[in-house]
């Protein structure tokens, strides 16, 4: 039996379950699987929309450019590994 995965009207996948012997599912196992569908979709559902912010966050609405903050921290980091790597080159040679 497939149990659907569905969080703000997007079918997010199914949640298969199978019982061996008997074959049909009594109405408490069907109410647990409800419940765990409707908690996994919200996590899915909870990610993309994370996943969705953090990428508002780092670029432009209009470009799709980065925007000042992540060039800045990019800059950052990439001066400091050029800096680290002066420091080993000179010390090396």
């Amino acid at each position: 039996m497939c149990q659907p995965l569905i969080a703000q009207n997007n079918l997010l996948g199914l949640l298969y379950r199978e019982q061996r012997g008997a074959p049909s599912f009594d109405a408490g196992a069907n109410q647990l699987a409800t419940m765990l569908a409707e908690q996994v979709s919200l996590a899915i559902a909870n990610l993309e929309l994370r996943e969705q912010l953090r990428g508002q966050a780092i670029r432009d609405a209009l470009t799709g450019l980065h925007n000042r903050a992540m060039a800045v921290t990019h800059f950052r980091n990439r001066k400091s590994t050029s800096l680290s790597w002066n420091m080993l080159s000179r010390t090396a040679g």
